[in-house]
C-alpha cells in the first residue's frame, strides 16, 4: 500500500480511537417514561442504512480490486459510519431508558473496535495478495453495525411503522384543533357570555331564586374553574403541537404534569366543599386559586416568545379576579344550596383527571396498541397455571386482602354482578381464587365461567360455579377447614363487567371454629403476605366503616409491605351501617389516612337481602342512591360506588400493567435463557434414536474426556468457585501437604547422643580409633533418608484420590442421564488411575533406595568437615561469652567477685585452629588433617597423657549460687576441688556434634531434591499419562456396538426432569412472545 493510503488510514484508525473513547454512560439516567416504540423505530432505520452501507462497502472490496483502489471507498464509508453511530448515541435523551442506552454504547464500541482492526488490517498490506483478510476483518465490522437492525423483531416492524403513522395523524388533528380552539377564545365577548349563562341550565331549571349577589358569587366560581380547565385543555393542545424528545421540555412537562393535577384535585374540593356542613369554602377556593395561578406561571416559563402569551396573561387576571369574588360570596351560597337542597352545577360534579408526563401524551395516542393488555396478562397467568403457578415470575394482580367479616366476597360479586362464592361461618375461602373477568360484547350475549381445571367446559348457572369451587377446594385442602396455597382459577364472561384480574385470599381470622387447625391465624397471615408483597402486586385492603380504621387488619398488613401506599387501594364497607352522626368522610377523602390510590366507599347486600336473593341490579342502583341521598356523601357520589370501584380497578390495573410491561419481559427474556442453559446441559436431544447412538455415546466419552482433562488444566467452564478442586488441589497438595510433611521431619529424629556415640565406637571394631570412621556417617544418615519415603508414598496416593474425585465430578447432567454409562465411565477411569498408581509409587520408593544407596559428600551445598567444625566453634564461643556473662552477674550479687576473666578456655579448642585449602570429608577426625594438628589430637588421645586440673566451670559457680539459695550452703574451696570431665568425655562430645551437623546438612539436601522429583515423577507417570490416555482408554472399553442398548438406558428422573424443563422454556417463549408482539 502507498505512503498516502497509509496515512489516511491511520487518520481514520485516530478518529475512530477518538470516538471509542468518547462513549460513555454518564448521560444515562433511568427513567421509566422512556418511549422504547420510538427508540425502535428508530434503531431499525438505523439499522437498514448500516446495512445497505455494508453491502457498498463488501462489494466494492472484492478481489480483484486493489488496495490502493480501496482507499477512497473505504475512507468514505467507514467516515460515514461513524457519524451515523456517534450521532445515533448522542441523539439519546438523558431520560431514556439506561437498558437501552447501554445497550446501544455497546454495539457501537463493537463497531468501532472492528472498524479499527480493519484500518490496522488495511495499513498492514502491502499489496492485494492480502485481500482475503481485510475482507474478513470488514466482515466483522458490517456483522456487528446489522446487529442495530435486529433490535426490532420481524413481527413488529409492522406494527411500528403503523403506530407512528397514526401518531402523525392524531399530531395534526392536534394541531388542526389547537387551531380551531384559538380562534375561539378570540371571539367577542357576547359569545362567551352566552356560553357562560349555557353553563347554568342545570342550576336555572330548578326555579333557583338567588338574589344578585349570590347569583354573582356562584357565576364568578363557575367562571374561574372553567377559565382554569381552559388554560389545562390549551396547555394540553400546545404540547401535542410541540412534543419534542429534549430534556428540557421533558423537565418542563413533568413539572406541568404535577401542577395540573394538582388543579384538578382543588376542583373537586371546592365542589364538594358546598355541601360540607364544617368545611372551610373560602380556604379551600384560596387553595384553588393559588394551584391555578401556579399552574400558569409554569406555563408562562416556556411560552414568553409565543404569540398567545397574552390569553395567559389574561386568564391569569380573571382567576384572580373571580377567586377574591368567590370567597366574598360562597357562604352565603353554600348555605343556599344546601337549604335548598339544589344540585351544583354539573362542571363541578364531574370527575377531572390532568396527567401530561413526557411519555403520557404518547402513551394516550398510541392507547390502541394497549387496550387488551389486561387480556394480555390473563392469557400469560394461564399459560404459567399449566405448570402450577407463575411464583418465578410476578405479574400485576389485584390481591382482594380483608378479616373475615369485612364484606370481602360481597364486593367481588357486587363487581361482577353475581351470587357465586361459598357462603358460611368460619374460613370458607380457604384456597386463593385467581378470578379473570373478561367483558362480552354483542347483543344477547349470555355470560358464563370456566375453569382451568375443567377445559372446555362452560358453566352458565352460577350455582354450579360455588358447588365446584366448594368441591374443588374439598379436594385439595380437605374437609378440616384447613387452608392450601394451590389457587382456583376461575374466568367469568360477562356484558356486566369490565377486564379486570382480582385474586381473593382467604379472609383473617383470629380464633379457630369447629374443625379449623389451632394455627389458621398464622397459616392464612403468611398466604396474604406472601402474595401482596409481590411488587408488581396491587393491593385493594377491604375494611368495614362501623369498625375503627385503627384496628383494619388488611391496612395494617398493607402497610408492612407498602408503607408509602403507593400500590394500595383501600374499600370501605358496611357505610350504612354507621353508627346514627357518624360518617366516613374524612376517610373517603384521604384526611384520616393517606393512599396514593384513595379510598372508594361501597354499600354491600345485607344478610336479609342474600336470604331473600335481591338482585344484584337492585342492590347497585340501592347503593347509587344512597351516595346520591346521604348529605355527607352526595358531594363525593361520583367516586364511590361498585360501578366507580370496577372501573377505576381496570383503569389502575392498565396502567400498573403498562407499565411493568418492558419489566416483565426483561425477566422472561432472563429466564429463557437460564431455561436454556439449564436444557443443554441434558444433551442434544436430536441424538434420539438406534441409527445415533454410536454418535450419542461418542460425544458423550468425548466430553467426559474432555471435562476430566480441562478439570487438571484449571479450564473448565463451570470450575468451583468455593474450593481448590483438579489441578489447583494437586498443586496444593505438592507445595502445601507433601512440602510440609517433609519440613515435619527432623534431620535426627529418633537419634539420640548416646546412639551417634554408639554407632561411631561400633565402626572402629576392637582397635582405638585415631579418627572419626566414615562409616559411621553412613550407618547413620542413610536410616534418616528413609524417614521421606512414608509422606512421599502419601503424596501418590493423596494426588490418586484427587483424580478419582476429578473423575466423579465430570459428570454432567447430559452424562447423568445415563447412569449405567456414567458408572463404567467412573469404573474404566478408575481401572486406568489404580494401573498407573503401581509404577508411581514403585518409582518414588526408587527415589528414596536411590538416595541412600550413594552418600555424595562431594555435592556442593553440602557443610563438609571444615564447615561442620567452624560452625561448632562459633557455637561453642557463643556459649561461652554467655555463661560469662551469667557467673559475672552471679558473683556480683554475691559480693565475691571471682576473677572470671581468668578462667581459661579448655586446651582442646587449639584443634580447631586454620583449615587446610584442599577441604576433604571429615577433614582432622577422618584422616584428612595436615601434621601439624596429629599431636594436639594425640595430647588428647595417648594412653599415657598426663590429666591437667582445669579452673572450675562457670556453670559450677551458677550451680553453686543457686544451691545457697536454697540452703545448701557450699564453700568455694569445695567447688575448686571437684575434678572436671576427662579430655575423652570432651572429645565425645565433639565428635557426637560433629556427626550430628553433618546428618543435618545432608539430610537437607535429600529432602529439597526429593521434594523436587516426587511431584515430577508423579506428574509424569500417573496425571499426565492418565490425562493422554483417557479418551482412548474410554473408547477402547465402551465404543462397542453391543453395549450402546445398556449404556443409554435412561434414568427416569432425570427424562422426567428435562420434560419439566422443556416445558417450561415453551411456556417461557409462548408468554415472551404474547408480551413481545403486545409491545
Amino acid at each position: 500500500m502507498d505512503k498516502e493510503a497509509q496515512e489516511t488510514l491511520k487518520l481514520l484508525e485516530n478518529d475512530l480511537q477518538n470516538a471509542v473513547q468518547q462513549l460513555t454512560v454518564d448521560k444515562a439516567v433511568w427513567d421509566p417514561n422512556f418511549d422504547s416504540i420510538k427508540f425502535k423505530a428508530t434503531m431499525a432505520g438505523l439499522g437498514k442504512i448500516l446495512s445497505s452501507d455494508a453491502t457498498k462497502l463488501t462489494l466494492a472490496c472484492k478481489p480483484p480490486c486493489k488496495t490502493s483502489d480501496m482507499k477512497p471507498m473505504v475512507k468514505g464509508s467507514m467516515q460515514e459510519t461513524v457519524k451515523r453511530i456517534s450521532g445515533f448515541v448522542d441523539t439519546i435523551p438523558p431520560t431514556s431508558g439506561r437498558t437501552y442506552f447501554e445497550h446501544i454504547q455497546k454495539l457501537a464500541r463493537s463497531a468501532f473496535t472492528a472498524a479499527i482492526s480493519l484500518c490496522k488490517s488495511l495499513a498492514e498490506a502491502e499489496d492485494a495478495s492480502k485481500i482475503d483478510q481485510i475482507l474478513k476483518t470488514t466482515g466483522s465490522v458490517w456483522d456487528v453495525c446489522k446487529s442495530f437492525e435486529s433490535q426490532v423483531a420481524g413481527n413488529n416492524r409492522e406494527a411500528v411503522g403503523k403506530q407512528w403513522k397514526s401518531v402523525s395523524e392524531l399530531v395534526a388533528d392536534a394541531q388542526e384543533e389547537l387551531q380551531d380552539f384559538i380562534a375561539e377564545q378570540n371571539a367577542d365577548d357576547n359569545d362567551e357570555e352566552e356560553e357562560q349563562d349555557d353553563g347554568w341550565g342545570d342550576i336555572m331549571e330548578n326555579g333557583t331564586k338567588m338574589t344578585p349577589e349570590q347569583l354573582e358569587a356562584c357565576k364568578k366560581t363557575f367562571n374561574m374553574v372553567k377559565m382554569t380547565s381552559m388554560v389545562l385543555k390549551k396547555v394540553q393542545l400546545r404540547f401535542i403541537a410541540t412534543a419534542s424528545n429534549d430534556a428540557e421540555t421533558n423537565i418542563w412537562l413533568d413539572d406541568l404534569s404535577r401542577a395540573g393535577s394538582t388543579v384538578s384535585e382543588q376542583i373537586d374540593i371546592v365542589a364538594s366543599s358546598f355541601y360540607e356542613e364544617d368545611a372551610n369554602l373560602k380556604e379551600y377556593i384560596a387553595s384553588f386559586v393559588e394551584s391555578a395561578l401556579s399552574l400558569i406561571t409554569i406555563v408562562e416559563t416556556r411560552v414568553k416568545e409565543d404569540e398567545h402569551v397574552r390569553w395567559f396573561q389574561v386568564s391569569k387576571a380573571q382567576i384572580i379576579e373571580t377567586g377574591v369574588c368567590a370567597e366574598n360570596n360562597t357562604n352565603r351560597l353554600k348555605s343556599e344550596l344546601r337549604s335548598r337542597s339544589l344540585p351544583f352545577p354539573s362542571i363541578f360534579i364531574k370527575p377531572r383527571s390532568f396527567t401530561l408526563t413526557s411519555s403520557a401524551a404518547f402513551d394516550d395516542l398510541n392507547s390502541t396498541a394497549m387496550e387488551n393488555v389486561i387480556e394480555l396478562i390473563n392469557k400469560v397467568q394461564d399459560v404459567f397455571s399449566t405448570i402450577g403457578g407463575n411464583d418465578s415470575l410476578d405479574l400485576p394482580q389485584i390481591i382482594s386482602v380483608g378479616s373475615q367479616s369485612s364484606g370481602k366476597s360481597s364486593v367481588i360479586e357486587n363487581i361482577v354482578q353475581r351470587d357465586f362464592l361459598p357462603r358460611g361461618s368460619g374460613v370458607v375461602t380457604r384456597r386463593p381464587l385467581v378470578l379473570q373477568l373478561v367483558t362480552l360484547n354483542g347483543p344477547e350475549v349470555q355470560e358464563y365461567a370456566e375453569f382451568l381445571h375443567i377445559p372446555n367446559k362452560k358453566f352458565y348457572d352460577f350455582s354450579e360455579v360455588r358447588k365446584e369451587i366448594e368441591d374443588d377446594t374439598a379436594r385439595i385442602a380437605g374437609t378440616n377447614k384447613g387452608i392450601s396455597r394451590q389457587p382456583i382459577h376461575l374466568k367469568i364472561y360477562s356484558p356486566k363487567v369490565l377486564n379486570l384480574t382480582m385474586v381473593d385470599l382467604p379472609g383473617l381470622t383470629k380464633i379457630p371454629i369447629g374443625d379449623q387447625p389451632t394455627d389458621i391465624e398464622k397459616q392464612t397471615r403468611n398466604l396474604i403476605v406472601d402474595y401482596i408483597s409481590k411488587p408488581n402486586s396491587i393491593i385493594l385492603a377491604v375494611t368495614p366503616a362501623n369498625a375503627d380504621l385503627v384496628n383494619s387488619d388488611s391496612l395494617k398488613l398493607a402497610r408492612q409491605v407498602d408503607p408509602e401506599g403507593k400500590r394500595t387501594i383501600g374499600v370501605l364497607t358496611k357505610l350504612d351501617l354507621m353508627d346514627a352522626g357518624t360518617n366516613a368522610l374524612d376517610t373517603l377523602t384521604g384526611r384520616a389516612y393517606p393512599l396514593k390510590l384513595g379510598f372508594i366507599g361501597l354499600v354491600n347486600r345485607s344478610q336479609q337481602d342474600i336470604l331473600t336473593n335481591k338482585p344484584m341490579t337492585d342492590a347497585i342502583q340501592s347503593e347509587r342512591d344512597f351516595f346520591l341521598n346521604h348529605p355527607s356523601y352526595r358531594s363525593i357520589a361520583h367516586r364511590c360506588g361498585t360501578a366507580y370501584l370496577s372501573k377505576q380497578l381496570n383503569t389502575i390495573l392498565m396502567n400498573h400493567i403498562r407499565e411493568k410491561l418492558p419489566d416483565i419481559r426483561s425477566k422472561l427474556s432472563s429466564m429463557i435463557g437460564q431455561t436454556q442453559h439449564e436444557l443443554a446441559q441434558y444433551g442434544d436431544m436430536g441424538l434420539t434414536g438406534k441409527m445415533h447412538r454410536g454418535s450419542l455415546i461418542l460425544q458423550l466419552l468425548t466430553k467426559f474426556a474432555n471435562d476430566f482433562v480441562a478439570s487438571i488444566d484449571g479450564t473448565l467452564s463451570d470450575i468451583s468457585t468455593k474450593e481448590l478442586c483438579g489441578g489447583a488441589r494437586i498443586y496444593f497438595i505438592f507445595n502445601n501437604v507433601f512440602g510440609q510433611a517433609l519440613e515435619s521431619i527432623a534431620p535426627c529424629a529418633n537419634l539420640s547422643d548416646h546412639d551417634i556415640r554408639t554407632a561411631i565406637r561400633n565402626s572402629t571394631g576392637p582397635r582405638p580409633s585415631l579418627f572419626v570412621p566414615e562409616i559411621a556417617f553412613d550407618l547413620l544418615v542413610k536410616p534418616q533418608i528413609s524417614l521421606l519415603e512414608t509422606p512421599s508414598l502419601r503424596c501418590v496416593e493423596l494426588v490418586y484420590e484427587e483424580l478419582m474425585r476429578i473423575c466423579h465430578n465430570c459428570g454432567s447432567k447430559e452424562i447423568q442421564r445415563f447412569p449405567r454409562l456414567y458408572a463404567r465411565l467412573v469404573e474404566v477411569v478408575s481401572d486406568l488411575l489404580q494401573e498407573r498408581l503401581g509404577p508411581t509409587s514403585s518409582y518414588v520408593e526408587s527415589l528414596i533406595a536411590i538416595e541412600r544407596a550413594y552418600i555424595n559428600t562431594n555435592h556442593a551445598d553440602f557443610l563438609g568437615a571444615a564447615g561442620a567444625m567452624a560452625q561448632l566453634e562459633s557455637q561453642t564461643k557463643k556459649h561461652r561469652a554467655l555463661e560469662r556473662k551469667r557467673a559475672a552477674k552471679v558473683a556480683q550479687m554475691n559480693g565475691r567477685i571471682e576473677h572470671v576473666d581468668a578462667i581459661q578456655p579448655p586446651q582442646q579448642t587449639s584443634t580447631l585452629g586454620g583449615s587446610p585449602k584442599n577441604d576433604s570429608f571429615l577433614n582432622y577426625f577422618f584422616g584428612g588433617s595436615n601434621k601439624n594438628d596429629r599431636p594436639a589430637l594425640g595430647a588428647m588421645d595417648g594412653p599415657h597423657n598426663s590429666v591437667t586440673v582445669s579452673p572450675p566451670s562457670i556453670s559450677k559457680v551458677v550451680e553453686a549460687e543457686m544451691e545457697r539459695q536454697l540452703g545448701e550452703k557450699l564453700s568455694i574451696k569445695d567447688q575448686q576441688q571437684q575434678q572436671p570431665p576427662s579430655q575423652s568425655l570432651d572429645r565425645d562430645e565433639l565428635e557426637v556434634r560433629l556427626i550430628r551437623s553433618l546428618i543435618t546438612s545432608y539430610f537437607e539436601i535429600t529432602r529439597q531434591t526429593i521434594h523436587d522429583l516426587v511431584p515430577k515423577a508423579i506428574m509424569h507417570l500417573l496425571v499426565n499419562n492418565s490425562r493422554e490416555s483417557v479418551q482412548n482408554r474410554l473408547v477402547a472399553a465402551l465404543y462397542k456396538e453391543d453395549l450402546f442398548g445398556e449404556l443409554l438406558h435412561e434414568d427416569e428422573n432425570l427424562a422426567q426432569e428435562r420434560d419439566k424443563c422443556n416445558a417450561m422454556l415453551d411456556l417461557y417463549k409462548k408468554a415472551f412472545t404474547i408480551i413481545n408482539d403486545a409491545m
